[in-house]
């Protein structure tokens, strides 16, 4: 029988895929793993929740006065994150309301520097269906 997740549990899950947080998306998949490509706002997946933020985040730290090493070790969590979706079973094919893909996120942006973000999805063009 499917363990459905609680609104508090998704929420949480949301927020850790946004933020890069590793082990809070872990937490959810192992006790909720076939939630994985579950839609919430918008019809986003926790993939497109992470993508997106990630290169928002990238977009957001250009020619500011950003500590460097901490926009690379955010950038290392996210890229964790979204390898940690992937591994479980993430789709890169799920389309959010928009009809937009979590690839099609990093192409939206013609200037996005999240490549290792990209690479990982381009490289998980091998499992499409």
């Amino acid at each position: 029988m499917f363990n459905r997740p609680s609104s508090k549990d998704w929420n949480s899950f949301v927020v850790a895929a946004q933020n890069g947080k590793v082990d809070g998306v872990e937490e959810f998949l192992n006790k909720y793993p076939i939630a994985v490509d579950k839609k919430g706002f918008m019809g986003n997946t926790a993939l497109i929740f992470a993508v997106e933020a990630e290169v928002d985040r990238c977009e957001n730290s250009r020619g500011g006065d950003y500590n460097a090493q901490y926009v690379a070790e955010k950038s290392k969590r996210f890229k964790a994150t979204v390898e940690l979706l992937l591994k479980r079973g993430a789709s890169i094919n799920a389309q959010n309301d928009k009809e937009m893909t979590s690839l099609d996120y990093t192409n939206a942006k013609s200037d996005f520097s999240g490549d290792d973000i990209d690479n990982i999805l381009q490289g998980d063009k091998a499992f499409l269906i």
